[in-house]
């Protein structure tokens, strides 16, 4: 609405209704034009892609998607703006986490999560209709080395959409997708947003390297983080986390977990074994360089795994964390330790099997990493 003008709830809510009624619409009408030209004559794909064209379907759904990112983060600021820090770091009670699902962004998870499923739903019919030439498609020039700086603060406005690009080539894609996942305020919403990426992995074409590289480092981050988090929590760290999410789901760590499992054995494993890779065609040397990008950062992966696997060994092995854990009120609920070294286990076992020296390497680089940190804290401590 215009700024001039004075708008009620009423309109709020209605414009709200009318915004979810259109995606859903759009979902479905995607949905069935995917299924549609799969038999249709040769000119209707591109019939369909230049009315996609004409009509900016593409670029208008990113930026609502961009400002629903944008608008949970404005949402979370303007409601920490009137709390101090040692609230903040008390956790949450069981009140708070209750009211959690009335809160105001509800309304705005729910809107940003239809946007998903739409982009998702857009994303097959666009690679169904858009023929693009492997010399002239556009996408991202880069080297591996730089895919460990790409950060979720990246500006949104010095990216523009290119046009007659797919989505998933579009720069605004990917850095929404990091920022998006870098959010802590709206963990509840990284569910969805790491289901987007895997299921769309047989459609990245020449950027799946990049996509899959970026992503998975990004969970491994969000992982490290909870880590730490839950290691504050529990008094076994006395550093304060920078990153420090609200409200997390219970199953979060897990959901984590079967995310980087799935876009690690998309790329790593045998594609025979890929179900979703026989549904559809995918180029083998976008894949192949997926791979390489792959073990490039595997002692990174590994090194977030192994941190989780010591907190599980703790958490099974020490009393006091028990007695801590049933004594205050954590954010992080590791839930069913279990449930957890069998999800690394299924994430680690078949890289052993089919990439046996880059695991022994990564295995190497962490060990001796850790083993140079012990020695320095020693000295440190020696010196003290």
């Amino acid at each position: 609405y215009p700024t001039h003008v004075k708008v009620t709830a009423q309109d709020l809510i209605g414009n709200r209704n009318m915004q979810m009624m259109s995606i859903e619409i759009l979902t479905l009408l995607f949905t069935e034009l995917a299924k549609v030209i799969e038999n249709s004559t040769k000119g209707f794909p591109s019939f369909i892609s230049d009315m996609l064209s004409k009509c900016k379907v593409q670029k208008v759904i990113l930026h609502c998607l961009l400002s629903s990112i944008f608008s949970a983060q404005k949402w979370h600021s303007e409601k920490m703006a009137g709390k101090n820090l040692a609230a903040v770091e008390e956790g949450f009670s069981e009140d708070s986490l209750i009211n959690f699902s009335e809160d105001e962004f509800d309304s705005g998870s729910t809107l940003q999560s239809q946007l998903l499923k739409v982009l998702q739903r857009l994303i097959v019919l666009e690679h169904r209709v858009m023929t693009l030439p492997e010399e002239n498609e556009a996408g991202f020039d880069f080297v591996v080395s730089d895919l460990e700086h790409i950060s979720p603060h990246q500006p949104m406005t010095s990216l523009q959409y290119l046009q007659a690009q797919p989505i998933t080539c579009q720069g605004m894609f990917l850095c929404a997708v990091i920022r998006a996942l870098h959010q802590h305020c709206v963990c509840k919403m990284h569910p969805q947003w790491i289901g987007l990426i895997t299921s769309t992995l047989p459609y990245m074409g020449k950027v799946l390297q990049r996509v899959v590289v970026s992503v998975t480092l990004q969970l491994c981050r969000n992982l490290d983080n909870l880590i730490q988090q839950y290691r504050y929590e529990m008094g076994l760290s006395d550093s304060r986390p920078l990153w420090t999410a609200s409200v997390i789901p219970p199953d979060m760590i897990l959901t984590l977990l079967e995310g980087i499992t799935a876009i690690i054995h998309y790329c790593l494993l045998d594609p025979t074994t890929q179900y979703h890779q026989l549904l559809v065609s995918v180029d083998q040397k976008h894949l192949f360089k997926a791979r390489s990008g792959i073990l490039s950062i595997l002692h990174m992966i590994m090194s977030s795994v192994t941190l989780l696997w010591s907190i599980l060994h703790q958490a099974d092995a020490s009393e006091k964390m028990t007695v801590a854990a049933s004594a205050s009120v954590t954010t992080i609920n590791l839930g069913a330790t279990k449930n957890l070294r069998q999800q690394i286990l299924e994430l680690l076992g078949p890289i052993s099997m089919n990439h046996g020296v880059h695991f022994m390497a990564a295995i190497a680089f962490v060990w001796n990493e850790r083993r140079h940190n012990k020695t320095t804290t020693r000295t440190r401590v020696q010196k003290e």
